[in-house]
């Protein structure tokens, strides 16, 4: 009986481990973007430590600018299979009457990336899409992280928004796929 139950959790683990595939992208953002939570230095020395290297000031301003990041700083990596970005720094998100500062982290690439991405994405997130955050080609979830578990963020109030961005467990994820760029994007809200 006991010897069953071992084949049968290896049997298991098996089917687990085939189901998960690798993404290189999806990779990239967890490990740069989502276990960092955006910090800008802890997102630096993660990229750094796994052969990042630094993108071109040029190159870094028109990214910033094209994507709103202030204080953009961002690595980068090269393939045969094209190019792929890490930009990090700080976003405004418009809250009632003011405004709330966001650490913002995101990865794109140029390269092609799996055919189930939004699918991984959509299941990593375990929230529905926020439909304000979400257009053709585009998905965005807002969720609240309570120890690796996701729970939707219902429409709050100003004072109650307020406390919960204040929580640091407020997250923003957002997947946009094109024919050119896939990017993903994680931001925290912070008070």
């Amino acid at each position: 009986m006991r010897l069953t139950a071992v084949a049968l959790a290896l049997g298991l683990t098996g089917l687990a481990a085939s189901a998960a595939r690798a993404e290189p992208l999806f990779d990239a953002y967890q490990a740069l973007c989502v276990k960092t939570g955006a910090q800008t230095p802890a997102v630096l020395a993660a990229a750094d430590g796994d052969g990042w290297q630094p993108i071109p000031d040029a190159m870094l301003q028109q990214l910033g600018a094209g994507i709103a990041v202030q204080e953009a700083q961002g690595r980068m990596k090269s393939s045969a299979a094209g190019l792929t970005l890490m930009v990090v720094g700080h976003k405004q998100l418009p809250l009632g009457g003011s405004t709330a500062d966001m650490r913002f982290c995101a990865v794109a690439t140029t390269g092609p990336v799996d055919a189930g991405l939004a699918g991984d994405f959509a299941a990593w997130a375990a929230v529905p899409a926020e439909p304000a955050l979400s257009a053709a080609g585009r998905n965005g979830y807002v969720f609240t992280d309570n120890g690796g578990a996701h729970a939707v963020v219902s429409k709050p109030g100003d004072s109650e928004a307020k406390d919960l961005l204040r929580s640091g467990r407020a997250n923003v994820a957002v997947i946009q796929e094109g024919k050119g760029l896939n990017l993903l994007a994680f931001a925290v809200p912070t008070m």
